[in-house]
């Protein structure tokens, strides 16, 4: 007798036109609709799994069309699609096109720019159609060799879902692994066959699409309502790990790349070459720091396993290029001759999400070398050009890391930098002509995150567009703006020093006339505009910033003969707990000078704060947008 389970499964299946009605009296407004989404995940060994999924989508109308009507299916040497269709149902339910395998849908070797080659393999269909209403269904099966890729749950999108499913088969009951739930509350149907397979089941109706608010963090705009899965014993290639505690994970991590340690004689020379008595550890390790920087690039390579494991050192630097494990253990090997001691460090980049510190697993996108020290830890990004020792950017800042020592790992926190490290300071000289147009000189330079900014926006602009570049930094706040000269300081050398742009040239309309009186805005540089204000009137989520930071802002105007400081907002400043602002000027004869400091110190602000938060930046967006007037006779 066929189960429950079974019957309702295939029920579902089946009740396309079903499902449709239901649709009706739930979301029957939206754009377009996720009738049924089905996942089914069936474990047979540590080396052997498949992973089927089913969708069924309505569409309203175009607006949700380039998003979600395309199936795209990724294939690689750890994941192969045994198969793969799609159909579309016009309005009135008879199906216009029919894709039944493989060779009917586009298909590529898929590598982005830093990937010189990789066995991953995309097929891909678009499913539009130009009259609405119309539905698409697609399926496709993957078959793993790895439990270290198992696929999670997210039975939330983009659009509405009327329903989702996860199926889980276990070869047995004495199969172990572990679960994370993020935003659900439901409890899974257990049931066991007479095979001695286990089967679980979760379902879950009517799910919204996720909140969206300003200033979300990425792991409250990417994941609010998901199921982890990990298994306790795990194989990747022929190397068998366990996951029930970061020290074996790390463990695990440790025997993957104990055989890549060795470096070629000749490298040994070099680097022995950088080294002195003299130096202090620090500096060693920025001068073998610079050395990867000037001999290496980065480049991925993914074969077999090479997603985890690194290639051998010999050839990373016979070929002087790699990912960011390869140049990691590169680094650490150059930094072992210096008889310094460094880890890799496996982390989640802050801009993904955040290391689920109670779920030991998979969570991971990059590599870190990491220098321990009781005083002052340096970490290294050896992916990076154009940076220091000890220099990170936000998106690996504020993050929980995987430390991998000799004998396991521990998780390892890497703190944010505080405001005063990703600071921006500028000074702006001008003089002011009576039918507005201002005559300007100035300077800003930025340091840290704002740097980092800065430099990376130069670097990858063409020289003859760099001009353009800086006027719009310079004059995103002024009507229009001309440049007939700028200059950059520390682009491409002295990153431990700070940015500086030089620039001159002037601004039309700076200043609004009315009969006998100029309307000035001073706030040049930087400037809080009313959008920057949240409109809602409650908050879900804390409040994230990528990075505190702390702007100056200094403004002297040369105002036309004859005119003299009528009206303008008064000088005030404003202490919270996550921020401050400050705002002071001073007018003698016809000199104007103003000075603005706008600080973000806690790059995250609780959410209970949110009232206070909404009337900060009012405040700021208020008097950010204030005029002067000057009145001439007056």
């Amino acid at each position: 007798m066929r189960s429950k389970l079974f019957l309702y499964m295939m029920f579902c299946c089946l009740a396309t036109s079903w499902l449709y009605a239901q649709s009706e009296s739930w979301q029957e407004d939206a754009d377009a609709l996720i009738l049924m989404d089905q996942q089914k995940f069936e474990i047979e060994s540590l080396e052997k799994a498949r992973y089927k999924v089913r969708q069924v989508i309505r569409f309203n109308n175009n607006k949700e069309v380039d998003d979600f009507a395309r199936v795209v299916v990724e294939e690689s040497n750890l994941a192969k699609c045994l198969g793969i269709s799609a159909k579309i149902r016009d309005k009135n339910g008879k199906v216009v096109k029919h894709l039944k395998k493989k060779s009917e849908f586009e298909s590529a070797q898929f590598s982005p720019g830093y990937e010189l080659y990789s066995e991953s393999k995309y097929y891909w269909a678009e499913l539009d159609w130009p009259d609405y209403p119309f539905e698409i269904e697609y399926e496709y099966e993957l078959e793993l060799t790895t439990l270290f890729l198992w696929p999670p749950w997210y039975p939330q999108s983009g659009i509405p879902v009327q329903k989702s499913t996860y199926q889980l088969i276990l070869p047995d009951e004495a199969f172990s692994f572990n679960t994370h739930t993020i935003g659900l509350e439901i409890e899974p149907v257990k049931r066991q066959s007479k095979k001695g397979k286990v089967e679980w089941f979760w379902e879950l109706s009517e799910v919204d699409p996720p909140e969206k608010e300003g200033y979300m963090s990425p792991e409250s705009r990417n994941q609010q309502r998901a199921l982890l899965f990990v298994a306790e014993t795990f194989k990747l290639g022929k190397y068998v790990g366990k996951s029930d505690t970061w020290d074996n994970f790390g463990k695990w991590y440790r025997r993957l790349i104990a055989d890549e340690t060795t470096l070629p004689p000749a490298m040994v020379t070099e680097v022995n070459q950088l080294l002195n008595d003299e130096q202090t550890v620090y500096e060693k390790v920025n001068e073998i720091y610079r050395y990867l920087q000037d001999n290496t690039r980065y480049v991925a390579i993914y074969l077999d396993i090479g997603g985890w494991k690194p290639h051998s050192l010999s050839s990373v630097a016979f070929n002087k290029y790699g990912d960011c494990k390869d140049l990691t253990m590169l680094m650490i090997a150059m930094l072992d001759i210096a008889g310094i001691k460094s880890y890799p460090a496996l982390m989640r980049t802050r801009d993904t999400g955040r290391v689920i510190e109670e779920f030991p697993s998979n969570q991971f996108n990059h590599v870190l070398t990491c220098v321990p020290s009781e005083s002052d830890t340096i970490w290294v990004e050896c992916t990076a050009d154009n940076c220091y020792a000890g220099d990170l950017d936000y998106s690996r800042e504020d993050s929980k890391v995987l430390l991998v020592k000799e004998n396991g790992g521990e998780i390892v926190y890497i703190p944010p930098s505080p405001a005063e490290e990703n600071g921006m300071t500028s000074k702006i000289k001008g003089r002011l002509t009576s039918d507005g147009l201002l005559y300007l000189d100035g300077w800003a330079k930025s340091s840290g995150n704002q740097a980092d900014y800065v430099r990376g926006n130069l670097i990858s602009t063409r020289e003859e567009d760099q001009l353009e570049w800086v006027r719009n930094y310079v004059g995103q706040n002024l009507p229009k703006v001309d440049l007939s000269s700028f200059q950059t300081y520390n682009i491409e050398e002295k990153f431990n020093q700070p940015v500086k742009i030089e620039f001159s040239g002037k601004a039309s309309n700076f200043a609004a006339s009315s009969g006998s009186r100029l309307f000035v805005n001073p706030t040049i540089m930087n400037r809080r505009s009313k959008r920057s204000v949240p409109r809602k009137e409650s908050r879900e989520f804390d409040i994230y910033f990528k990075y505190a930071y702390a702007d100056t802002d200094s403004v002297e105007l040369q105002i036309p003969m004859g005119y003299a400081l009528e009206a303008g907002p008064k000088p005030q400043t404003l202490e919270t707990d996550f921020g401050r602002y400050e705002v002071n000027y001073e007018a003698e004869g016809n000199n104007f000078r103003y000075r603005r400091v706008f600080q973000i110190t806690d790059k995250i602000i609780a959410r209970e704060k949110y009232d206070e938060f909404k009337k900060f930046l009012k405040a700021v967006s208020k008097s950010d947008g204030s005029k002067f007037v000057f009145k001439k006779g007056g």
